[in-house]
């Protein structure tokens, strides 16, 4: 195998310097039609453990976001407590005639719309912590999303 450096840009931004602050060094394999090529991007800081909150006995494994969802039913949040994991998505689909909101207690993370029946609104939390939230129509019901 051959190893060979590359350079990453989309748009003028140079994805270089995000991979490498994520991961010290990343190996990738990448397929071709008659054989395999060795792609090494490596950095020379060593922010990785630090930035993606890993440990060196995991650095290798994939860490894959999930997506939960919330029925908004009978003029309630199902689940009406969620515990997820910091990146993971979370999707409200309201199954009442009526329409609901979700819409946090406090500043503006959570800021839905209006959602008609089988309305939607999703939400990634990249941040670790308890999010209480309401329906801004009916102020009755009450959710909370903690992100460990």
């Amino acid at each position: 195998m051959k190893a060979i450096p590359i350079n990453l840009f989309i748009s003028g931004l140079n994805l270089n310097s995000l991979i490498a602050s994520l991961f010290n060094k990343i190996n990738f394999i990448i397929k071709k039609d008659f054989g395999e090529t060795l792609v090494t991007i490596s950095s020379a800081k060593n922010q990785a453990l630090e930035q993606t909150e890993q440990s060196s006995e995991n650095i290798g494994e994939t860490i894959k976001s999930q997506t939960h969802n919330v029925e908004i039913k009978g003029h309630v949040f199902s689940p009406r407590t969620l515990t997820i994991k910091k990146d993971d998505r979370v999707v409200w689909t309201n199954m009442d005639s009526s329409k609901h909101t979700v819409t946090s207690y406090s500043g503006n993370k959570l800021d839905s719309i209006l959602l008609s029946k089988q309305g939607t609104y999703s939400h990634i939390f990249d941040k670790v912590g308890k999010y209480t939230y309401t329906c801004s129509v009916h102020s009755n019901m009450e959710g909370t999303i903690i992100v460990e």
